[in-house]
């Protein structure tokens, strides 16, 4: 809890109105923010969970990662993220593949077995489409003009997509704006 008296409540040396994180204690790079322990290794790549970053802007990410590279003490939802990258649609796609073998389409879904590996090792969230599927939904590195995310979305069984549940994967041109409130994260991985 914060203490309006105490002018650094971590005692990190950072005084608290310059302090990304106040009430994190000091950790290994002395930043004062968490590192990133929500992940996911896939291939060499330690992969951020999207969901650490739920709620953020491209312009955020943009700020803390400019040209996909995130600066040393770069702090992001709270999140220090020294030595992670942020993700182009190549990088997405590359792990969607890893776990469906190619990139499933509405037109060519996988099926709700097929997307059960990726949901083992993947937060989603059902409100994002506001259909009642669930999907992890995340910026990837791209013009803050025409932002691309980069998306798995999940259906369970029903009329529409299928009896049984299918999922399907890709990156597409975002088409909202970046200032609207919305439940999209980013993708950031660092190279194992």
């Amino acid at each position: 809890m914060a203490d309006p008296l105490d002018m650094d409540d971590d005692n990190d040396g950072v005084l608290d109105v310059d302090d990304h994180c106040p009430l994190d204690f000091r950790n290994e790079d002395n930043s004062g923010c968490p590192n990133i322990q929500d992940t996911t290794i896939v291939d060499g790549k330690e992969w951020a969970q999207v969901s650490l970053f739920w709620g953020v802007t491209h312009a955020q990410i943009e700020a803390v990662c400019p040209g996909g590279i995130c600066v040393d003490s770069g702090v992001l939802m709270g999140y220090n993220l020294t030595g992670w990258r942020w993700a182009t649609n190549s990088d997405v796609q590359e792990l969607e593949t890893y776990y469906f073998g190619r990139l499933p389409s509405p037109g060519s879904p996988a099926t709700f077995e097929e997307c059960s590996v990726f949901t083992k090792d993947w937060r989603l969230r059902n409100d994002i489409l506001e259909t009642g599927h669930f999907a992890t939904v995340g910026f990837t590195l791209s013009s803050s003009v025409s932002p691309d995310i980069g998306y798995v979305v999940i259906s369970g069984p029903d009329e529409f997509y299928s009896p049984v549940g299918t999922c399907f994967a890709g990156t597409v041109r975002a088409s909202i704006s970046d200032d609207v409130p919305r439940v999209i994260g980013g993708w950031f991985y660092r190279t194992l």
